[in-house]
């Protein structure tokens, strides 16, 4: 608020002074209007990248920048991703944000000349879920080859919803435990060889399907065991 006096000043340096006017109040600027909807959505060929964006404030003070902020898997405080980001969209990067669920805010804000900064109020994004793991394969088959006793064929059809990244292989034989036999990559297809077996010993095989994260890590699915496949039987007394 203001206010203004005229005065007069004489010869003799006397000043005479008028009364004050007060001027109306001048309000303080207002923060930025909160910002349209959030989005969050996770990059599809990098698993560590969420691309955030939003729509600037429809109507009010113009802002300079926004800050963003996000939580991972529903933690109860939040985690400043970037203050001062000039426009949507925001390029999130986190190397667990594949095995993790994310959310985000983001607010309006205006830096003033002086270094004061009005801050809008936070919108909050979707929540980005974590990529699970494969779903089971489906059936499982082990066959014997006729001209290599030693080798043994397994095939299992590709399981529905995502694709995995490859397949893990184990067997045992008889009533042994589980060994990790092989990993096929998704590329090879559904099947592949063991060899080295003994033509005596019974065997059963489980494939499971697997993900691999960008940031190295695995969500594996769940087992699908295969027929049993008999060993050979003993040559008969002559």
């Amino acid at each position: 608020m203001f206010r203004v006096r005229a005065y007069k000043t004489l010869q003799i340096s006397t000043r005479l002074e008028g009364s004050w006017r007060n001027s109306g109040t001048v309000p303080v600027l207002p923060a930025p209007r909160q910002v349209g909807t959030v989005t969050a959505t996770r990059d599809v060929t990098d698993d560590r990248n969420i691309s955030v964006t939003w729509t600037a404030p429809s109507s009010g003070t113009t802002p300079t920048d926004y800050d963003v902020e996000y939580k991972q898997d529903n933690a109860s405080d939040w985690e400043n991703a970037d203050t001062g980001h000039t426009a949507s969209p925001y390029p999130f990067t986190h190397a667990g944000s594949g095995a993790s669920t994310y959310q985000f805010r983001v607010r309006a804000s205006t830096t003033l000349q002086s270094g004061d900064k009005l801050k809008g109020s936070w919108r909050t994004s979707n929540t980005v879920p974590k990529l699970r793991a494969p779903n089971q394969v489906g059936s499982v088959t082990a066959t014997r080859q006729t001209n290599d006793e030693t080798s043994i064929d397994v095939s299992w059809t590709a399981p529905s919803g995502a694709t995995p990244t490859g397949y893990e292989v184990q067997y045992k034989a008889d009533s042994g435990d589980w060994e990790t036999s092989t990993q096929v990559d998704v590329t090879s297809g559904t099947s592949t060889t063991i060899s080295s077996l003994a033509g005596g010993s019974k065997y059963q095989f489980r494939v499971r399907a697997y993900k691999t994260l960008t940031s190295g890590t695995k969500l594996e699915g769940s087992w699908r065991t295969s027929n049993t496949v008999a060993g050979l039987p003993a040559p008969s007394r002559p």
